[in-house]
């Protein structure tokens, strides 16, 4: 049994080689880590290279580098009981069976375990584990899909990072967070990844409050504590007793790094203390891929998927149209035969297209129709189509059958036949008026000009004006709707985003609708629209697409929804705690004054009567004669450091220290005083 062990070294090897142990056969292995990077050949593992007994509570950290067999936690794990509760973050380098956190698999499940760091191979390669043999099984565990670079495991489940962040990812999966085996430290970490419990504890998880003076003038008070970055929010309490009992006040989730309790009683001690908690986490639904948008939510044929987008639905015509210019000498390919040349000035597909020999010669000979194509027009030729008959002493026509074949800009076709001389050669000819196409064979030209698709110049050339071809058109107008989103408990929504592809004479927008009744709450909405106005749990996406223009169509590429999660917030613990007691001018200045910085000791008396005196003015409602005496005679024995920076000859307090303490004291009680003048 190994357990409560660690090590930190670095571990170079070849076969078996692990952070904190090589071969662990018959070992059990619990609350333990380590911390090193590791180097070698087979079965090599950030904590274990190989091993066949129990894994618990235990994680790695270091980079992992080998062949085969590789994992950040253990390299080729057939363990009799299970792996659980465990992690590795280390990044992983092999070639072959390859894991974020185990290479190789077999046996025992592994259990609540998770993995993080960057994985590279060759084959078998995963995010958590590289292969598994004999049906092995992983249940409740993750990988890190951003960090890691993977996708796909051969076990676990891949989550954002933002996912793999949020404890109620794990505990939804039956981690246990509250006996506990795991927990998530908040501050200045935060946010991070779960830790066993037993790890040291969480850093600075609380807020500190700045520290109070023993007496506070007047009844209202303000605690001060310092902003993070990590913190989202506040809350502060102040409370009658040191044990917080009895609530006297409270704020509740504030932004701000102060908070002021008014109404508090002379005389009465209070107490005061706060506490954080995050923002909540940033979730989305998000449609990006082909596949998203073809699950059952397509609500108009008016729409359709193009890979990874939605655009407006297309469909096929059969259009006669110039495809080609054919100013180009007619050139033999074989013996008998004859092709006509052009080039193909759009990408288009020659449908119901169909090839004939009228044959007058009355014997035994081969029909070939042909079609080659090239990259120039001196060649070479490549054949891309060819059909051949048997005339078996007949005469008449003979087909090649209808044919279906893609031409491609810029590319040069011959379309011919080889055959006995004394023949004619037509195309479409069941389809309409018999046309002549190509040179007959022997010097004889056959022409049936329609006026309208083929003319020649002489027995040399002959030109290509029209061919029937199948093109494609989009519908003008069309809409498609997402399926409804619902908004998790107590949320709140965000933002919307999308990314579109919108061509001229072409148009998209964005609508959202109320999931519950199918109206309208925005039309044409921006993206990046802040959607935190919309107050029902549930919305629905309409993307309308439409097009002035039938040979383009705009393009949704994806949306998204975000919205937040109150699941996710984390409250930190409350900070210290800190006393200050409500009170008088006297009451203050006797908690601090020391009477050895006085000129003498019968000054502390004479300092205190000053001041009574001032109280009971305030008292009577002669604010003017306080603010008198308060001027003129108790702040020109206290300010000297205020104004000199040292003591002066008019000073009781002969020190800067005392001074400092005392001065703004009696400011601010000019202050109330002055308040109080202006109230009247």
């Amino acid at each position: 049994i190994t357990t409560n062990c660690h090590s930190s070294a670095n571990v170079t090897g070849n076969g078996a080689v692990g952070g904190l142990i090589g071969s662990g056969w018959e070992d059990i292995l619990t609350d333990s880590f380590a911390t090193g990077n590791v180097i070698g050949v087979e079965s090599v593992g950030g904590l274990v290279g190989e091993i066949d007994g129990p894994v618990q509570r235990c994680y790695a950290t270091g980079n992992v580098e080998g062949i085969e067999k590789v994992g950040g936690l253990i390299g080729w794990s057939w363990p009799d009981e299970e792996i659980s509760d465990c992690y590795s973050r280390g990044n992983v380098t092999g070639q072959t069976s390859v894991g974020g956190l185990a290479g190789i698999h077999v046996g025992e499940p592994i259990r609540r375990c998770y993995s993080t760091g960057l994985v590279t191979g060759d084959t078998y390669v995963g995010g958590f584990v590289g292969r598994i043999k004999y049906e092995a099984i992983v249940e409740n565990s993750f990988w890190d899909v951003n960090t890691s670079g993977q996708t796909t495991s051969a076990g676990g489940t891949g989550k954002i990072t933002t996912e793999m962040q949020i404890e109620s990812t794990f505990a939804s999966a039956d981690w246990d967070f509250n006996t506990p085996v795991w927990k998530i430290c908040y501050g200045p970490y935060y946010p991070n990844y779960p830790r066993l419990w037993w790890e040291e504890d969480c850093p600075n998880s609380a807020p500190l409050l700045h520290n109070e003076p023993e007496v506070t003038l007047g009844t209202s008070n303000t605690i001060y504590w310092n902003l993070r970055p990590y913190d989202n929010k506040y809350f502060a309490e102040c409370s009658t007793d040191p044990n917080f009992d009895n609530i006297y006040n409270s704020a509740n989730w504030i932004f701000d790094s102060n908070c002021g309790f008014n109404d508090l009683e002379i005389g009465q001690t209070y107490w005061y203390r706060v506490k954080a908690r995050t923002a909540p986490a940033i979730l989305s639904w998000m449609q990006s891929s082909q596949n998203d948008f073809e699950v059952n939510w397509l609500t108009d044929v008016s729409t359709q998927t193009s890979p990874g987008d939605v655009i407006l639905t297309e469909y096929e015509v059969n259009v006669k149209d110039q495809i080609g210019s054919t100013d180009f000498a007619t050139s033999k390919m074989y013996t008998r035969g004859a092709v006509n040349i052009f080039k193909c000035e759009k990408d288009s597909v020659l449908t119901g297209f169909s090839q004939y020999l009228n044959v007058s010669y009355n014997g035994w000979y081969n029909i070939k129709f042909i079609v080659y194509e090239s990259v120039a027009q001196d060649g070479p030729f490549h054949r891309i189509f060819q059909r051949r008959n048997r005339t078996k002493y007949r005469t008449g026509f003979f087909g090649s059958g209808a044919m279906s074949l893609p031409l491609i800009k810029g590319r040069y076709y011959a379309i011919g036949c080889a055959t006995h001389p004394k023949c004619s050669f037509y195309y479409n000819i069941s389809e309409e008026q018999p046309l002549a196409w190509a040179k007959h064979c022997g010097g004889l030209m056959t022409h049936y000009s329609d006026g309208r698709t083929i003319s020649y110049v002489n027995n040399d050339k002959v030109y290509y004006q029209k061919l029937n071809t199948l093109q494609s058109r989009f519908l003008s107008e069309g809409n498609c709707t997402s399926p409804s989103i619902a908004l998790v408990d107590n949320g709140d929504w965000a933002t919307l985003s999308f990314n579109t592809i919108i061509p001229s004479d072409a148009n998209l927008t964005i609508d959202i609708l109320d999931a519950n009744n199918g109206s309208v709450m925005i039309s044409d909405v921006n993206d990046g629209e802040d959607l935190s106005w919309i107050d029902v749990n549930s919305i629905k996406l309409r993307a309308n697409l439409s097009t002035d223009d039938p040979n383009v169509t705009p393009a949704l590429h994806d949306w998204s929804v975000t919205y937040t999660d109150p699941t996710t917030i984390i409250e930190s613990d409350w900070s210290n705690v800190v006393w200050s007691m409500q009170g008088t001018l006297g009451d203050a200045v006797e908690a601090m004054l020391d009477p050895n910085s006085l000129k003498n000791a019968n000054m502390a008396n004479a300092l205190s009567n000053k001041i009574d005196e001032v109280l009971v003015m305030i008292e009577a409602g002669n604010y003017q004669a306080a603010l008198q005496k308060l001027e003129n005679d108790i702040l020109a024995k206290t300010n000297g450091c205020e104004n000199g920076g040292e003591p002066d000859k008019n000073d009781w307090v002969e020190t800067c220290e005392q001074q400092e303490q005392i001065y703004p004291l009696v400011m601010e009680t000019i202050e109330y005083v002055e308040s109080l003048m202006e109230q009247q």
